[in-house]
């Protein structure tokens, strides 16, 4: 059987919550617009806490402390694709606004209510952060230790 190359593309994600709204992120891509939990891949040889610290202030400007893991997904992406993701969902708290934050071109922050997330469901275009999304949403107070959900979704 002939050798094939398969990469596993990490990434990471982090859900905020403050005051009964969850941080998202506002994206432009020509005349589409989608919704997400700050997101991003990990760089070669960055530790992924590292890269979700970075990806928070890169996307919204706010400096975090992660406070816990949601759960790990897994993207299986299309049967002849050599590449999947693994996504490392966080939860984070804000400590403080960057005073050196350039918002990025078509990317916003936005804080939407709790109560308001069906509305966006459909713009949630990353598999993944619907599952993460609904994990946090609908997640029970659990024992520390038993609150990491690991789930295969295919693509």
């Amino acid at each position: 059987m002939p050798k094939t190359h398969y990469k596993l593309k990490p990434s990471i994600s982090v859900i905020i919550e403050k005051n009964g709204k969850i941080l998202f992120v506002e994206e432009k891509r020509g005349d589409r617009i989608s919704y997400n939990e700050p997101v991003g891949t990990v760089e070669p040889r960055e530790p992924i806490t590292k890269a979700a610290i970075r990806e928070v202030k890169e996307e919204t400007g706010y400096i975090i402390k992660l406070t816990g893991l949601i759960g790990i997904y897994q993207v299986i992406h299309k049967k002849n694709s050599r590449i999947d993701a693994i996504r490392f969902v966080f939860t984070g708290k804000i400590i403080k606004k960057s005073k050196r934050w350039k918002k990025e071109k078509n990317v916003t922050p936005l804080w939407i209510e709790r109560s308001e997330i069906s509305k966006y469901w459909n713009k949630i275009t990353r598999p993944a952060s619907r599952h993460a999304l609904g994990d946090y949403l609908n997640r029970e107070e659990k024992k520390k230790g038993d609150d990491i959900s690991i789930y295969k979704i295919n693509r």
